[in-house]
């Protein structure tokens, strides 16, 4: 009977620290939203796009897909929320449209989705790390080994494949 008392009290207070460390990290999610006025920022954008679309479209696109990926990250999420899988994807697509507008015809970068992704929920921001890690570490401009991103959505189950050749 001792036994099983200290049993759950140690499980207990290993469900507190777990939830401690919850709130700590929400808390510090939080705070760092805070310290970007959103408003702001996106008026600001807008503000530029509108200054620069007669001069250099291309540039006026890159603020767009910026804006998006600004607005899709900075998006007011619980901390269990999940985010729509199409959403996701789209801010893939912009990100390596970002890039794309970088580096033009050099990118090498093949990105494949296949299955219904709509209505589907997924944590967010969750693809966006691996995809990013594929680009600091990858080289992103050889023809021969490109970096490749994939999304496959199966019945209940999606199946996420990054690969790339590690720049030298």
């Amino acid at each position: 009977r001792e036994m099983r008392i200290l049993e759950e009290k140690r499980a207990r207070s290993e469900r507190e620290a777990i939830e401690a460390e919850n709130n700590l990290k929400q808390a510090q999610l939080q705070y760092l939203r805070n310290q970007i006025n959103p408003h702001f920022l996106f008026n600001t954008l807008n503000f530029f796009y509108g200054q620069i679309m007669p001069v250099s479209p291309t540039t006026a696109d890159g603020i767009l897909h910026l804006a998006s990926i600004m607005r899709y990250a900075l998006k007011d999420k619980e901390s269990n929320a999940k985010a729509l899988l199409e959403e996701e994807v789209e801010h893939i697509r912009n990100f390596i449209q970002l890039y794309r507008l970088r580096f033009g015809e050099r990118l090498q970068v093949s990105f494949e989705v296949t299955g219904d992704i709509n209505f589907r929920m997924i944590l967010p921001l969750v693809l966006i790390s691996f995809v990013e890690n594929s680009f600091k570490y990858g080289d992103l401009f050889d023809a021969h080994h490109p970096v490749m991103i994939r999304l496959q959505v199966d019945d209940e189950q999606l199946c996420f494949y990054t690969h790339n050749k590690k720049k030298v």
